[in-house]
């Protein structure tokens, strides 16, 4: 809860911390306390995460660990007190991961174009196709396209990753022969609305409608928009 003489955090700065025995990445507030906000939402490269895990002693809150970040990763932090409009506590950054891939076979080879975030996040990538392992591939940042050095067939399965700094892959394109949504997380559009994407899948076709609960509703209002 928040008291009278606390006061917002600010000048936070991306630090590593050392929790459980582990190191992770946080964001350290050196003013202010954290306890002014009674809620804080991260958002990283793009994907928000409710309720993040704080220390208030040491006036940090912690990067999810599922998450893969650089040094200059787009990072927000938005706190809210009771039912307040959340507030900016701290952004910094400019690298977003691609995403919002979508297959394109236009040419002798075919391509994933990302909608958002930009191919420049990765220095390498790679893809599996039909389990076989493609390295070193094309990377086309006008376009923001990734080529796949072969030509998929309709029906062909795709991993594409992009290595990070340790060399370890992370998935930013999927796509198999299923339809079935998976893979979905939360996107904040201001105050005005709450979405849910999904990574994978097509919900036009996997089913004529759908029912989202939240808290002790639900509404069956959705917008099922075609792949992107």
């Amino acid at each position: 809860m928040t008291t009278a003489n606390s006061e917002k955090p600010r000048n936070g700065y991306l630090t590593d911390y050392q929790y459980n025995g582990v190191w992770r990445k946080g964001i350290k507030f050196p003013e202010g306390k954290l306890s002014y906000y009674d809620q804080y939402d991260i958002v990283i490269e793009g994907i928000t995460w409710q309720s993040p895990e704080q220390i208030d002693s040491e006036n940090i809150i912690l990067v999810p660990a599922e998450e893969d970040i650089v040094w200059n990763s787009r990072i927000g932090i938005y706190g809210s007190r009771g039912s307040e409009a959340s507030e900016t506590v701290y952004l910094e950054g400019t690298e977003i991961k691609p995403f919002g891939g979508k297959i394109d076979n236009s040419g002798t080879q075919t391509r994933v174009v990302f909608e958002e975030g930009s191919v420049t996040r990765y220095n390498n990538y790679q893809a599996v196709i039909g389990g076989k392992k493609y390295t070193d591939l094309p990377v086309d940042s006008a376009n923001n396209a990734i080529g796949l050095t072969v030509k998929m067939g309709e029906y062909d399965g795709v991993v594409l990753s992009g290595l990070n700094d340790r060399s370890q892959p992370v998935t930013i394109f999927e796509k198999d022969g299923e339809n079935k949504p998976l893979q979905g997380f939360v996107i904040f559009h201001g105050s005005t609305s709450t979405c849910i994407m999904f990574r994978k899948g097509d919900l036009t076709a996997f089913a004529a409608g759908y029912k989202l609960y939240y808290e002790d509703t639900f509404t069956t209002a959705s917008i099922n928009l075609e792949p992107i």
